[in-house]
């Protein structure tokens, strides 16, 4: 049966904007909501598709392309008045072909669809009621199996409002009409959160999503960083290449797309993060639906544009920013490196007349971020001056020992100054100390990068424990950026200065003694 779906976006009172995206290319948990409605087509056996389009077309083709993928057949043809798509059925369908109409932007939540191999079929109309005020109205469902035939008595100037009412009211067609439930839809995005209710709760025919579902009503991609301080009420879906900061609370009816980042101390409920989207610390996000710097709460009707990226931003543009932080850690490295060359040329001179040689030397070190795939692992040597004493943590900073500063910190900057390192990072590891790591933590930290500075040394000093270790690299994943790192720059020198004045306190008590 061949099938037409209308996807130009105009439908009344329809509260999602156009924008860059046609509404029915908004995501519905883990794919666009026509996606779903096509996989859900596929799947009860439709393989012939055309389909009317207006707003945007282009995306639509580059979604679907030929249908293949499916196993299907996709044709696209173009509207040029978005409100009145019906004028191109009868170029479409052809003689005693039935044939099934349906509205890009709303899905039946049941399996109610029934077909036949005969040419000549019944109607099938769907609709559902509407209560209003303890009124009931019949409401199309967007879907409609319809003879050829009937194409005769559609106006070419019908929007879907008209379509409707003919379909609803018309005496001859009264047999047909077939009840269902409210479908799911995107007509505004009070609908597409309840649509999603109904989705996670497991109550509509849509049960295939590309996570894993680790328990009951909760589903997890691949490469998602969780810290074990995370709340999860289910149901929930998180997409691939999420960070989830410490004791945030997510659920229930919660669904965070791909690729976004979540600050600590979040709570998201009966809310979207589209994918791409970066939420600050201490945010609560209720009936709302997050897309990138945009909020919209469904409750109160509002839509804000957040300006400070702190609160609310785009992933993409951080990694514009991190480009330019690694560029400015360069610059940094570079300037230091320059101002402090005398002083290691004084270091040198030094280890020289204790009779150490060769004073330098190198370790090697996983270069961040890398690929997860420890056979192709990029490592570079890091510089470290030799000394004739062992040093706890050979390749971590800040114990507020000023040999370390100067046999360990002070080299490394000509490692920053080529990019290999970062002034603000992981812990510095060997290949052999990554293959040690546990595969979550591996993950996450080959997703980082390595710096001179680290969250671990800044908030728990310079012989963190394993569990203080792991968290402190977790909170720096999914917290890191310019901003960040510049507090944590200024927390190591404080720290710095805290570790020497504790000396020199415990020198002079020793002393009076």
């Amino acid at each position: 049966m061949k099938t037409i779906i209308i996807a130009t976006g105009a439908v009344k009172n329809a509260e999602i904007e156009i924008e860059s995206n046609p509404r029915e290319l908004m995501t519905l948990i883990d794919r666009p909501f026509i996606q779903h409605l096509v996989e859900n087509l596929v799947e009860q056996g439709i393989v012939e598709f055309d389909f009317i389009l207006s707003q945007h077309p282009e995306k639509f083709e580059k979604l679907f392309g030929d249908g293949q993928r499916w196993g299907s057949k996709f044709t696209f043809h173009l509207a040029r008045e978005a409100e009145k798509p019906y004028k191109l059925l009868k170029s479409i369908v052809q003689d005693d072909q039935t044939f099934l109409l349906v509205q890009a932007d709303r899905i039946l939540t049941t399996n109610k669809l029934s077909f036949s191999s005969s040419i000549k079929f019944q109607p099938q109309i769907f609709y559902w009621q509407e209560t209003i005020e303890n009124k009931k109205n019949n409401r199309w469902a967007g879907f409609a199996v319809l003879p050829m035939q009937l194409l005769t008595e559609i106006s070419d100037d019908f929007n879907e409002n008209e379509l409707e009412n003919f379909l609803l009211q018309n005496n001859e067609l009264i047999d047909y009409l077939i009840e269902t439930e409210k479908p799911l839809n995107v007509l505004n995005y009070r609908e597409l959160l309840e649509s999603q209710d109904l989705v996670l709760n497991k109550k509509t025919c849509l049960t295939h999503f590309n996570a894993n579902e680790v328990e009951k009503g909760v589903w997890i991609s691949r490469n998602v960083s969780l810290p074990p301080s995370v709340t999860i009420i289910p149901p929930v879906f998180i997409g691939e290449n999420c960070g989830i900061g410490f004791d945030s609370e997510i659920g229930p009816n919660a669904v965070i797309g791909s690729n976004c980042l979540i600050d600590k101390k979040c709570l998201i409920e009966n809310s979207i993060v589209t994918s791409g989207s970066f939420l600050g610390e201490n945010l609560t996000v209720s009936n709302s639906v997050v897309m990138n710097n945009k909020l919209v709460n469904t409750n109160l009707g509002i839509k804000l544009t957040i300006l400070d990226n702190i609160i609310l931003g785009n992933l993409f543009d951080r990694d514009l920013r991190q480009f330019v932080s690694g560029l400015f850690s360069r610059l940094i490295g570079l300037l230091m490196l320059i101002i402090t060359f005398p002083v290691l040329l004084l270091t040198i001179l030094f280890l020289k007349l204790k009779g150490i040689d060769p004073v330098l030397d190198t370790k090697e070190i996983v270069q961040l971020p890398a690929n997860n795939d420890q056979r192709k692992l990029k490592t570079c040597n890091l510089l470290i001056f030799v000394s004739d004493e062992p040093i706890n943590g050979m390749i971590e900073w800040g114990t507020g020992d000023l040999k370390e500063i100067f046999l360990r910190f002070l080299p490394a900057l000509f490692n920053i100054a080529k990019g290999e390192i970062r002034m603000v990072g992981v812990r510095p590891r060997t290949l052999e100390e990554v293959g040690e790591m546990s595969a979550d933590w591996q993950e996450l930290y080959l997703n980082s990068k390595v710096g001179l500075i680290t969250e671990a040394f800044v908030h728990y000093g310079a012989n963190p424990s394993p569990e203080e270790l792991c968290a402190a690299e977790c909170v720096y994943s999914v917290r890191a950026g310019f901003i960040y790192d510049l507090k944590l720059t200024l927390g190591f020198f404080k720290r710095l200065l805290q570790n020497l004045l504790s000396r020199e306190t415990g020198k002079a008590l020793k002393t009076s003694h």
